[in-house]
Order: structure tokens, then C-alpha cells, then sequence
């Protein structure tokens, strides 16, 4: 966690020991500064109205992150009866000098005071109380939608407390999403006891967000060691931490792209690269990769919207089905499946992917290269997928106004409803009956085919696994690998498809070797780096092959 004071100052709270706010008494008090263990306080900057207050150094203790307590103890002259104020203390802090706001306190007759938060600083028994909470804020306070920030507090104190009452707004903040649980440790620094709990929280709409002031209280505590009950030895001690201020900045409108849809990181790139066959028919399922690698949070990272893009509509169908998404290190994957609906098709247009790039706060737009395909036509009798027509060729076209009005409906032609309407016949009417042996022809001849087919001697239609993987060259070797082991998955009965993606494929048994085999691959590919050779490639390939034939 980065150092919690950065850009902060140290926070400088004063409290007056309770038993000394009476008539003749010297008052005397608590100074309490956390700041960072790199900044020295001298004792002669502590100032009251310009004169030295000369006070006391009782203690530093680390608190962690790069934070440390400094107690001091001051005095001022005695008072009688009546309300005082205790002008603002100076302190100098490493270079800079801050100072704490005026206070009130009040001296009364039986040393009461009240139930002001700053006039009890020690126990029932005469101890000091330490009871201090502090806000951080790990991350830029100034932040744009979709970024992170991790927020929390440190709860510091010398004696078991019991909180009565917690005001976190940094934790309630509905204007940021919480990513994950709350995280909670605690731990011990030279006698004190500290709490931190911190949140990770991701912005979610622009504005100025004020979270705070926070407050805890609580009241200290002790156990009996005779009846192991809670013996109260103070009255209610408050500590209060400043408000936070958090900006989330709107994404700016000038030179915003239209394929920009909310993306964000530092010097991003963008590969895509197709994965199944380049030649193919019309209504075959082709496969793109689409690969981001960068700097970013790649957990929320958002897919380019490819069906929006020029090129795409009414030229392709993308899959019902969401894309498959793979992050590994720097990288995410997204495997996009889409059908080609027109054999006029010569390439997959450029795909157009725009971020935000939170280094400069400016819009970054990537495009690909067009990938030449060869579509043909769907073969005879196959059911090709509705591609354009005239109507929707032009995606600019303005629909026609509904009609106000409905057609009058034709009363005279509707037939009213009789008896038999409303009653089930058996099979409906006799010309039903010629149905049971249509069905039974139909079964038969069914039989028939399925015995010519199992016949020796039959041509089959599909190669086998090995000889499409012999066909391969260095143009189309990924296709076809992939294309032999799918084939070879399924005939075995490992996978329910041939056309699953790799990236389906289970994890476990020779499948997940087969899909770490293509992951490996398809990062090779994207880094431009590939560790195995054309001939090393076929030959893993081949091994595999043999491994599926072997598999049980």
C-alpha cells in the first residue's frame, strides 16, 4: 500500500485530562499529531499566541505505512469558574507549519466537564487515553469512471474499547462500487493496538464527492477477573477523522471516438488475428481473437463493440452467445464467433478499439488490418442465414410512421363456433389415419439409409484427423491444427462438438493439454514471439493426436 500521508496533512488533535478542569488547578492536556515518520517536530515550534508552549515529549509509536503517533503533554495556567477558549497551538511539522482550531473548555467547580469529545483524555484511574481515527485514501483522489481506488481507516488506540457508535462514509459511499470484502488486520505498535480496515471501491459516476467527516466512539473498559464481566471506566471518548474529498471526472466530449465504450488503461495495444479457416461458405462459423495487452485493469476491461462497427451489419451475424474471455498477465483475450451472410465478403473489416489513456487524459483509437477471407456460396440444400435485403440494406433508413388507424376487419367470412369445435376427436378426422403408414414408410426407409452407410466399401466424406493435419503449410498450420484436434476430441467422445473453442475445452486430462496447447499458441502469436518452430509445432500437434487416440 502506497504511503497513506501523501498529499496530506498530518492530522493535530488536543485534549485536556479531565481531573485538571477545576478552579486552582493547572490545566493541563494531550497533544496528539500523526504524521509521517520522515517529518521531525521540534519542541521549541509548539507556539500558544505566539509564545513558546514548551511541552512535554511522552512517546512515538509506528503505526505502519510509513505513519507515526507523537505524543506530547502541555500546560496552561489555572482558571476559575466559566467557559474558556484555548487559541489555536502551532506546531512545525518537517518543513511546514500548521496549527489546530480554536477549542472550548469549560472549568467547573466539581471538575466536570461535560460531555465536550475533547475533555477526557485519561481513565477513571488516572490513565492517559489514546483514541484516534484516521482516513486514507490509497490512489489518486482525483479519478476517472472505472478506475480503482482502495480507501480505509486506522483505528488507534492504548485500551480495550467497546465502539458504541461508527459514522464510516467512506464505506457508504453509494456513488462508488465496492470490489470485494472489506479486508480487516490488526496488530500491536509499541502498546498501541491499531485496526485498519480498508475497501477497495471503483468509481462509478462523475461528480465532487465529499465522504465525511468519520466518527467512532466507545467507551473504555476492563474486564472483572473476579465475574470476567465489562467494568466501564470512562465516560464516551470520540475521535473524528476529517472529510475526504474524492473528484470523478466525466470523460471529456472532445475528441471523444464513437467506438470509445468506456475502456481504460495506460499505452494499450490491439491485435486481432482469425482463428478458424479463411476460406469457409456462407452460414459457416468463423473465429476472431481480439487480444488487449497493456497496462489497465483487465478484470472490467470491456470488449470493442464489433457489431456496430462499419463493415459488420448486415454482412455478418455475430453469436448469440457471449464471447469467451481469457485474461493471462498483461493480456486479455476476447473470442468473438460470428457468420458470414453474403459470398460478396472479401475481408473482415478493420475493428476499431478506443480507450482512454489515464497517462496523458486523452482518447487513444487502435485499429486492425482488414484479414482477406473467400466466402462461398452456402452448398445446394443447405439452409444459408437471411442475409441484407433492400430493406435493410440501408441502415440509415428511416422507419415509416405506424398507421392511427386499423384495417376494418371482414366480419362476414368468420365462421361462428359449434359443438363439435369444442370437442376432441379421436384423430380428428379419417384422412388422419393415412398418417400411420406414411410414419411407418418413413421409418423404414430411414433403417435403410443407415445400413447402406454402415456397408464397407462406402466413401467417407470426412478426413481423419492425421491427414488433415499433413495438409497443413505455415499459411494455414494454426487452422488446421486446431481443425484436427477438435475433430479428433469429438470422434473420441471428449467434447459434445466439434466446433467448440479451444477455450471451452475442460482443464483436466489430455483436453486440458490440448487447450494449454492452443493458449500457448494464441499468446505466442499475439507477442509476435513464437518459442516453436513450423516443424515443432506439427510435431506436438501429431503427439497429441496420439495421446487422444490412446486416451481411455
Amino acid at each position: 500500500m502506497a504511503n497513506t500521508l501523501d498529499g496530506e496533512e498530518p492530522k493535530i488533535t488536543v485534549s485536556f485530562y479531565d481531573e485538571t478542569l477545576a478552579p486552582g488547578k493547572p490545566v493541563q492536556g494531550l497533544i496528539t499529531i500523526m504524521h509521517s515518520d520522515k517529518d521531525a517536530i521540534p519542541l521549541e515550534s509548539f507556539k500558544l499566541k505566539d509564545q513558546k508552549l514548551n511541552p512535554t515529549f511522552l512517546k512515538k509509536t509506528e503505526v505502519g505505512n510509513g505513519l507515526v503517533i507523537s505524543l506530547y503533554q502541555f500546560a496552561i495556567a489555572s482558571r476559575q469558574k466559566g467557559l474558556y477558549v484555548l487559541p489555536p497551538i502551532k506546531v512545525k511539522v518537517g518543513a511546514q507549519e500548521f496549527q489546530t482550531p480554536s477549542m472550548t473548555y469549560e472549568i467547573k467547580p466539581d471538575g466536570s466537564s461535560g460531555e465536550s469529545p475533547n475533555a477526557t483524555a485519561k481513565t477513571k484511574d488516572g490513565d492517559p487515553i489514546i483514541f484516534a481515527l484516521k482516513s486514507f485514501v490509497d490512489g489518486k483522489s482525483e479519478l476517472y469512471p472505472g478506475q480503482k481506488i482502495i480507501v480505509g481507516y486506522f483505528y488507534i488506540f492504548n485500551n480495550n474499547i467497546e465502539i458504541t457508535k461508527e459514522t464510516l462514509p467512506l464505506f457508504e459511499a453509494g456513488e462508488f462500487k465496492k470490489v470485494g470484502a472489506q479486508q480487516v488486520s490488526n496488530y500491536k505498535q509499541s502498546g498501541l493496538g491499531i485496526r485498519q480496515i480498508a475497501q477497495e471501491l471503483k468509481a462509478d459516476k462523475p461528480g465532487n464527492y465529499r465522504l465525511g467527516p468519520s466518527i467512532i466512539e466507545g467507551k473504555v473498559y476492563r474486564t472483572s477477573s473476579r465475574t470476567g464481566e465489562k467494568e466501564y471506566i470512562s465516560d464516551v471518548i470520540r475521535a473524528e477523522a476529517p472529510a475526504v474529498n474524492l473528484l470523478v471526472k466525466s470523460f471529456p466530449d472532445r475528441g471523444k471516438p464513437a467506438s470509445f465504450n468506456g475502456a481504460i488503461g495506460e499505452d494499450l495495444q490491439f491485435k486481432v488475428e482469425i482463428q478458424s479457416l479463411p476460406e469457409l461458405s456462407v452460414g459457416d462459423k468463423l473465429t476472431l481473437s481480439l487480444a488487449v495487452t497493456g497496462k489497465g485493469d483487465f478484470e472490467s476491461l470491456p470488449m470493442p463493440d464489433v457489431c456496430c462497427q462499419p463493415g459488420f451489419p448486415g454482412k455478418f451475424r455475430l453469436s448469440d452467445f457471449p464471447p469467451a474471455v481469457t485474461v493471462k498477465g498483461s493480456t486479455k483475450y476476447f473470442v468473438v464467433e460470428m457468420t458470414p451472410l453474403s459470398s460478396s465478403i472479401k475481408a473482415i473489416p478493420p475493428i476499431e478499439f478506443s480507450y482512454f489513456n489515464l497517462k496523458t487524459e486523452s482518447y487513444t483509437t487502435l485499429r486492425s488490418a482488414p484479414i482477406p477471407i473467400k466466402v462461398h456460396e452456402a452448398p445446394k440444400g443447405a439452409i444459408a442465414p437471411e442475409g441484407p435485403t433492400e430493406e435493410n440494406k440501408d441502415e440509415n433508413k428511416i422507419w415509416s410512421e405506424p398507421k392511427n388507424t386499423p384495417e376494418a376487419l371482414e366480419i362476414s367470412s368468420i365462421y361462428p363456433i359449434t359443438k363439435e369445435d369444442l370437442t376432441s376427436r379421436f384423430l380428428g378426422t379419417l384422412s388422419a389415419i393415412w398418417l400411420i403408414p406414411m410414419g411407418l414408410l418413413a421409418l423404414y426407409l430411414q433403417s435403410q439409409l443407415k445400413r447402406r452407410r454402415n456397408k464397407p466399401g462406402v466413401e467417407k466424406v470426412s478426413k481423419k484427423p492425421q491427414e488433415i493435419l499433413n495438409e497443413a503449410d505455415k499459411t494455414n498450420l494454426h487452422a488446421l491444427i486446431e481443425k484436427s484436434l477438435m475433430q479428433a476430441l469429438f470422434e473420441k467422445g471428449l467434447v459434445s462438438r466439434q466446433d467448440l473453442s479451444p477455450h471451452e475445452l475442460d482443464e483436466r486430462g489430455i483436453t486440458g493439454e490440448v487447450r494449454a496447447f492452443f493458449e500457448d499458441l494464441e499468446e505466442a502469436r499475439f507477442s509476435g514471439k513464437e518459442h516453436l518452430s513450423y516443424e515443432a509445432q506439427k510435431q506436438k500437434a501429431l503427439e497429441l493426436l496420439d495421446k487422444i487416440k490412446k486416451a481411455d
